[in-house]
């Protein structure tokens, strides 16, 4: 729209093209100006030792599912350019990927929702998203969305592990594609029929179903892992312990209730370790027994008020992704490629997420300079200022993602818009 009149259908493309490529290219100078780029330097070792190492496609990465190496063989896609130039060559990968994911959006959520998650990626994680590859599993995952949401729940169990062999934390979404797939079956049951219903589905073939589809999973998942295991037994799990053994990354919720416990007089210190900053202190292992807690039973809590009909799947996915970001030992900027898309697309993105990205935004990389002038400690005393704000409004909007609740802080000029069913107005069929 401009001035009360709506643009050419082919203008109003282009202008969003044009604005996107001037976003990515602002991306890619802050990227470039905060030195995260450099990220991209073991994108390409992986790349690179995997396809020319010796012996050839045995050298795996370290902290990544094993099908992430095919990402990081972008950086030597074409194989004419060294190391330094592999961080352009990512790049320009990553920004037809945005576009494509821009694009994919644009038309399963419509051009009001696709122009906000632009603008809400943007500004939560503008210094990272061309320089990491959490882009490729989110877009696995909205994929998973779209196809359960249309009943096409073998595609959304691909997509699903798709996700999962690049990125492990799609795993959390399975039951919720489940349970909407079992519901599409055999309907909602409420609270009070629950048990009568969960033994009804036993005689279903809604479960011969949902089996077929979970079977489907399972052996992409065991044939990608054990192609990569027979060539490199200890690389091809090496995520799951990687991921098991990490301390509190210094962003992170749990890691920001360590800090605070310096209050108190605990013992609290920076380390650099396993690729990141993180708080470490003698007395961390209850909290990071805590975060798994939490996860476990914020998922079940989840999947317990989807199942009783208190959830929607849409709203299924966001609260679950919330709470896996929410109670994660790491929550980098670029978890938020996940979350994101997936808030805008429930129609929950509002005043409150809205400065979610904004402090994320200020935490990293706009205050990066003050690094310079000011003592470590007193810098990170800065920087948890802004993330205890930070993470309290993650676990309010973690608590009013699981709760079902909409919109409490309205953006103006943004308004909920009328959801389509099926391709034409008329409910899906259900393809199992």
């Amino acid at each position: 729209m401009l001035l009360g009149r709506r643009l050419p259908h082919r203008l109003e493309i282009a202008l969003e093209v044009a604005a996107l490529i001037g976003g990515l290219v602002l991306m890619r100078a802050i990227s470039g100006l905060s030195h995260d780029d450099l990220q991209v330097l073991l994108f390409y070792h992986y790349g690179h030792t995997f396809w020319f190492g010796s012996p050839a496609l045995y050298t795996l990465p370290l902290e990544y599912p094993p099908l992430s190496v095919i990402l990081f063989s972008f950086t030597v896609l074409p194989p004419l350019f060294g190391p330094i130039a592999s961080i352009t060559v990512y790049a320009v990968w990553m920004s037809l990927l945005a576009l494509l994911s821009y694009a994919l959006f644009r038309h399963f959520e419509g051009p009001q929702r696709a122009r906000v998650a632009a603008l809400a990626v943007l500004i939560a994680t503008g210094s990272v998203l061309l320089i990491s590859y959490d882009l490729a599993p989110a877009m696995a995952t909205l994929g998973a969305l779209w196809a359960a949401e249309r009943r096409r729940f073998t595609l959304a169990y691909i997509m699903i592990t798709l996700g999962v062999l690049l990125k492990l934390y799609p795993v959390f979404l399975v039951p919720v594609v489940v349970i909407e797939q079992l519901q599409a079956l055999g309907g909602v049951p409420t609270t009070e029929e629950l048990r009568r219903r969960l033994a009804a589905l036993l005689t279903r073939s809604a479960v011969l179903a949902v089996l077929r589809g979970l079977a489907l999973a399972c052996a992409i998942l065991l044939l990608v892992f054990g192609v990569f295991w027979l060539r490199n037994a200890s690389g091809a799990l090496s995520a799951f312990s990687f991921a098991g053994q990490r301390p509190l990354q210094f962003e992170s919720v749990p890691a920001t209730l360590l800090w605070i416990s310096r209050l108190f007089k605990v013992p609290v210190q920076l380390q650099y370790s396993f690729g990141a900053f993180n708080w470490v202190s003698p007395y961390d292992g209850p909290l990071k027994m805590l975060s798994v807690v939490l996860l476990v039973f914020g998922c079940l809590f989840v999947y317990f008020r989807q199942l009783t009909g208190k959830l929607g799947l849409k709203q299924g996915f966001l609260a679950t992704l919330c709470v896996v970001v929410a109670t994660n030992k790491v929550l980098s900027p670029q978890y938020f490629i996940w979350l994101l898309p997936v808030v805008v697309a429930v129609d929950c993105f509002d005043g409150i997420w809205l400065l979610i990205c904004a402090l994320t935004l200020l935490e990293y990389p706009l205050i990066l300079p003050l690094r310079h002038h000011m003592s470590l400690d007193h810098y990170y005393t800065v920087v948890d200022s802004i993330l205890i704000l930070r993470n309290g409004l993650l676990i309010l909007a973690t608590i009013r993602a699981v709760l079902g609740k909409g919109r409490w802080v309205a953006i103006p000029g943004l308004q909920p818009i009328e959801r389509r069913q099926g391709a034409a107005g008329k409910p899906a069929q259900v393809s199992t």
